[in-house]
Parts: structure tokens; C-alpha cells; sequence
């Protein structure tokens, strides 16, 4: 991530402040701090100011976090790696009295991988160790949301591929393939300061149901290889609204919303349970299929 990137992510200080309270509530001097994933590096400063050895650990560019442990005098308390998580030598910096891990992507079908991470990252801590988060807990609600309707998407898609052809005097087959996989950020629906999704057109076809919950105090279990809704209310089921809610001793740190595409989307009525795979075609291409 760029500075820009980080500022972005900076001017959603409830969030970051909520992350302080706890940081000045848990972290006592002396301890030994690791910050996963620790971008700019303002958690790994607040743990420093709290008396801790902090060690932050990141892929990027660490420049933006050295120079503000610099600038608020806790250089001397603060050292930056930067690295895979899944890779780097930590043993010689531990073991770590907390883990502060903010490694996630915001988005269920992104994030079996920061779990296992943040699981395997136990290897590094002292027994008793505090972890924040200590678990993320998923939920997910059936929408009817005829702007994220992945058949209408593809439609607008091959008509636009189409024109250029036509244009161009030549096929274009294999890019049209190739556009409908992996979407782009733009295919997804903006969402606020909050996590909150933004889908002024959406209806919802469910309630809100758990699941799947990563709780970092027991033993990493699978996650599910489906998702089982059943509607409240008749539509066409074109849309699944997951939260990530990411938890610490059982209160809410913060939340942050995402979609998935149910294709092809059934027309359902009030009662009817559908079940969707959260396999590879979701983890890749954000597409729910029918069991």
C-alpha cells in the first residue's frame, strides 16, 4: 500500500481509535509486541508509548512506518521487518506477549488465509498470550439487489465485447473470457467509512445468519464448503450481504461489509432454503453456485 492508501484507511478513526483503547488497555511495559501485517505502523507506535518492545512485520514498503516511530520517539522501542508473515524468522524476536493482527481483507472468501496465518503465529507467543482480534465471526443475508446481478453484469459484458469486434473487424473471444474471471474492484459495490456496504437497490430475501466463526483460542477448524439461507420474503436471489465482524473478548472492535454473486440467482419463495458452494469458483471468481 501507498501513503495515499494508508491515509485512506487512516480517516476512519473510530475504527483505529477503537484499536488504541484497547492497545492502552491491554499492552503493559515491558512486554513484547508483534504487529502483523502493521502497514503504517500506528498500532505498532501506540504499543511502543504504552512501554512495550514492539516488532512490526509487513509485505510493503516499510519506510511510512519507520519514520513515524522516529518522529513520536519510540525508534528505539520499535523494530520493522518487512516480509511474508507465513515465512520470516521470528524467533529470534520472541516470544511475544501479544499479537496485534490486522491481516484481514474484509471479505470471508479472502480471508482462509490470514486465519491459518494468524493460527500458525501462535508457534511465536507465550502462554496466556493476548491476540487482537481474538476471533472474526461471518454472517451472511440473502438480498435481492438487481445492480449486483451477475447474469446482467456478464449480458452488459458481451454486448460491449460485441461493439468492439464489430469495430475492430476481429474476434475477441479469449478477452471476453478472460474479463469474466477474478472481477475487478470496480464490479464490486462501494463501500463507506463504517464497512457498511452501500446497495440503495438491494431488498432483503433473509434474515442475518451466522456462518462460520474463527476463534483464536481454540484449535483452527474448516471452514464451511457451503452456505444455507432460507427466505422470508419471494424475489430473485441475487446477491449474498456478508459482514466480518472482528471481535475482542466479546465486544465489537469493527465491522465491514462485502458481497458475493449467487449465479445463476433463483427466483425463491418465502420458506425455500438455498444452498451455495464456497468453493474455488467463489474464492476466484466470487461466484456462489448451487449445491
Amino acid at each position: 500500500m501507498n501513503a495515499h492508501q494508508h491515509y485512506a484507511l487512516l480517516r476512519r478513526t473510530p475504527r483505529a481509535l477503537a484499536l488504541r483503547r484497547i492497545i492502552q488497555e491491554v499492552v503493559k511495559p515491558g512486554q513484547m509486541v508483534l504487529d502483523a501485517g502493521c502497514g503504517s505502523g500506528l498500532l505498532s507506535i501506540w504499543a511502543a508509548q504504552a512501554g512495550a518492545i514492539v516488532v512490526g512485520v509487513d509485505f510493503a514498503d516499510l519506510a511510512l512506518a519507520r519514520a513515524p516511530a522516529t518522529e513520536n520517539g519510540v525508534a528505539d522501542r520499535t523494530t520493522f521487518l518487512q516480509g511474508d508473515l507465513n515465512a520470516i524468522g521470528l524467533e529470534e524476536h520472541g516470544p511475544f506477549d501479544v499479537l496485534l493482527a490486522m491481516v484481514y481483507l474484509n471479505d470471508p472468501r479472502r480471508d482462509h488465509g490470514a486465519s491459518a496465518m494468524v493460527h500458525d503465529l501462535g508457534r511465536h507467543l507465550r502462554p496466556g498470550a493476548v491476540r487482537v482480534p481474538d476471533q472474526v465471526r461471518y454472517t451472511a443475508q440473502a438480498l435481492d439487489c438487481r445492480s449486483q446481478h451477475f447474469a446482467s453484469r456478464m449480458a452488459d459484458l458481451d454486448r460491449g465485447v460485441k461493439e468492439l469486434e464489430v469495430a475492430f473487424g476481429m474476434r475477441m473471444d479469449s478477452f471476453r473470457s478472460a474479463m469474466g474471471h477474478r472481477p475487478p474492484k470496480e464490479a464490486f459495490p462501494v463501500r463507506d467509512d463504517a464497512g457498511v456496504v452501500l446497495l440503495p437497490d438491494a431488498r432483503a430475501l433473509s434474515e442475518v445468519r451466522p456462518w462460520h466463526t474463527v476463534d483464536y483460542s481454540l484449535p483452527a477448524t474448516p471452514w464451511p464448503d457451503h452456505l444455507a439461507l432460507t427466505m422470508n420474503a419471494p424475489g430473485s436471489f441475487t446477491t449474498v450481504l456478508w459482514q466480518q465482524e472482528l471481535m475482542f473478548r466479546d465486544a465489537l472492535i469493527f465491522r465491514n461489509g462485502s458481497v458475493g454473486w449467487v449465479h445463476p440467482a433463483p427466483e425463491v419463495a418465502a420458506g425455500d432454503t438455498v444452498r451455495s458452494r464456497t468453493g474455488t469458483e467463489w474464492h476466484i471468481d466470487n461466484l456462489l453456485l448451487p449445491v
